[in-house]
C-alpha cells in the first residue's frame, strides 16, 4: 500500500467517512455479493425469470436495503425490459442473516416475476405505490411468495434483524407493509393445514395476525 493511500484511509477513520474510492469499492462488493445470490436465488427457485434481464446495483438509504425498480430508458424506447435488484451496502456492513438475505432476495424476485408478466401499460400502476393500501397489498403478496417458495424462516430472520436496523421513525412503516416474524409463523402454520389459504390471501392480503389466523372462511 503507498504512502498516499495509507494517508487516506487514516483520514477517513479519523474524521468518520470513508474515502470516495473506498465507498467505491464498498458499492461494488455488495453488487457483487448481491448479484452472485441473485443468481443462486433465480437458479434455485425462479426458473421462470432465466431469460429475463436482471441486474444488481447500489443505492443509498437509511431505512430500506432493497429495492426492485425498471429501467425507464428501456419503457420508453420500447426495448426489452431491464429490471434493477438494488441493494445498500449497509445491509451487509451491519451483519444481516445469510438465510434473511436470501430471502429477500426471492421476495425482490417475487416482484421481477410479476412486473415482468405486465405489459407497459401495466406497469404504469406501480404509480400507485404512492397509496399505502397499495403498497401494503404490493409488498405483502412479495412475501406470501417467497414463503411459498420455501424462504419464509429465512424473511422471519430478515424481519427480526431490520426492525433492529431501522430509524425508530421506519419502523411503524416495516411492521405495516410486510410480514412480521409472528404473522409468517402463523402462515406457515395454516398453511400446512390448508394450503387453499396461500391461494385465498393472494386475493385477500392479510393485514393483521388475527386476520392469518382465521385461515380461509368456510364456503
Amino acid at each position: 500500500m503507498s504512502s498516499v493511500l495509507v494517508v487516506l484511509v487514516l483520514v477517513g477513520s479519523l474524521t468518520g467517512t470513508a474515502p470516495a474510492f473506498c465507498r467505491a469499492e464498498d458499492d461494488q462488493s455488495s453488487v457483487r455479493r448481491a448479484t452472485a445470490l441473485l443468481q443462486d436465488v433465480r437458479s434455485a427457485s425462479f426458473p421462470e425469470l432465466a431469460h429475463v434481464d436482471i441486474q444488481v446495483r447500489p443505492f443509498k438509504s437509511d431505512s430500506d436495503y432493497f429495492r426492485t425498480r425498471f429501467s425507464l430508458s428501456r419503457y420508453a424506447s420500447l426495448r426489452k425490459m431491464r429490471f434493477y435488484i438494488e441493494v445498500n451496502p449497509l445491509v451487509f456492513e451491519r451483519g444481516a442473516p445469510e438465510a434473511g438475505v436470501r430471502a429477500i432476495m426471492a421476495h425482490e424476485l417475487q416482484h421481477v416475476h410479476y412486473l415482468s408478466r405486465r405489459n407497459r401499460i401495466g406497469l404504469l400502476s406501480l404509480a400507485r405505490l404512492a397509496s399505502g393500501n397499495y403498497t401494503i397489498r404490493f409488498e405483502r403478496s412479495a412475501d406470501l411468495g417467497a414463503i411459498a417458495r420455501g424462504y419464509g424462516a429465512g424473511l422471519s430472520q430478515y424481519r427480526a434483524w431490520l426492525y433492529k436496523n431501522v430509524p425508530a421513525p421506519a419502523l411503524k412503516e416495516k411492521r405495516r407493509d410486510y410480514f412480521s416474524p409472528e404473522e409468517i409463523a402463523a402462515i406457515e402454520s395454516v398453511l400446512k393445514e390448508q394450503p387453499n389459504a396461500l391461494r385465498y390471501w393472494q386475493k385477500h392480503i392479510p393485514r393483521s395476525l388475527a386476520g392469518i389466523q382465521k385461515g380461509v372462511p368456510a364456503k
